[in-house]
């Protein structure tokens, strides 16, 4: 599994069940690098197998 934030490799330091809800999954990734920081706005794609999700926004503040 991969994740990218703005095109940058992010580390994905957890991916599996997430433990309190049947069938639902969580995706741990972190920490930005520090160049990203500075944005307000960033996207996220995870890939997995060869797929990649829709990209979800990341509002910084």
């Amino acid at each position: 599994m991969k994740a990218a934030v703005d095109g940058v490799a992010v580390p994905v330091v957890y991916s599996g069940p997430q433990g309190t809800y049947e069938g639902l999954d969580q995706v741990n990734v972190g920490p930005l690098p520090a160049g990203l920081r500075t944005y307000s706005d960033l996207q996220l794609v995870i890939t997995a197998d060869g797929n990649s999700s829709n990209s979800v926004t990341l509002r910084l503040k």
